[in-house]
């Protein structure tokens, strides 16, 4: 009896692995196949998005509390020293007394920017930043009506080209201000 128990266990534990590891398999798979679509032909003309352009004025970066390098694959970047940093496979997440500020994460190459927008979520507005080394944009992008609670990220795209990649810097709008985005930015340098 003892031993057809242990025996239902391990198949049991075994059983739930299986479906952990192919559930995340799944969900991988979804979001790279996703995050390498463009949008459907039929879409692409509907976006009512406001776009402008950011200059920056001084792209030097000015700091007002210590920061920390964070180095991915392809880029290296400065937050501000009071951030935990939690780093991933090409991609970091940020927060500060446990409260998730953001996370900065490697994308497959788009050739748009809506290309690259996040599931269930609408650009509000969209602006090119100018006097960079590389391409970026400020995308500001809420949650779709569908969801119970609207949130809002500010997403910043950095278009790494000769290695044909994106970063997407996404930040909790509210947690997170312009400024501090604009200096983590003007910190970048492509490796």
């Amino acid at each position: 009896m003892n031993n057809h128990r242990k025996r239902w266990n391990t198949q049991m534990k075994s059983g739930i692995i299986i479906c952990s590891v192919l559930l995340a398999m799944t969900v991988l798979a979804g979001c790279a196949s996703i995050s390498s679509k463009k949008l459907e032909p039929s879409r692409q003309g509907e976006t009512n998005v406001k776009e402008t352009k950011l200059t920056q004025e001084n792209p030097a970066v000015k700091t007002d509390a210590s920061v920390q390098e964070v180095q991915l694959d392809h880029l290296k970047l400065n937050v501000n020293s009071q951030w935990t940093v939690q780093k991933g496979l090409d991609s970091a997440a940020f927060s500060i007394q446990g409260k998730s500020l953001g996370v900065i994460e490697g994308m497959a190459y788009a050739d748009t920017v809506e290309a690259i927008l996040p599931n269930q979520s609408i650009a509000m507005e969209k602006q090119k930043l100018e006097q960079l080394p590389f391409d970026a944009y400020m995308v500001s992008t809420t949650s779709d009506a569908i969801q119970s609670t609207s949130h809002q990220e500010t997403h910043i795209f950095i278009f790494v080209e000769p290695k044909k990649e994106v970063y997407d810097l996404h930040v909790d709008a509210e947690a997170v201000d312009q400024a501090a985005i604009m200096q983590i930015i003007q910190s970048v340098s492509i490796q």
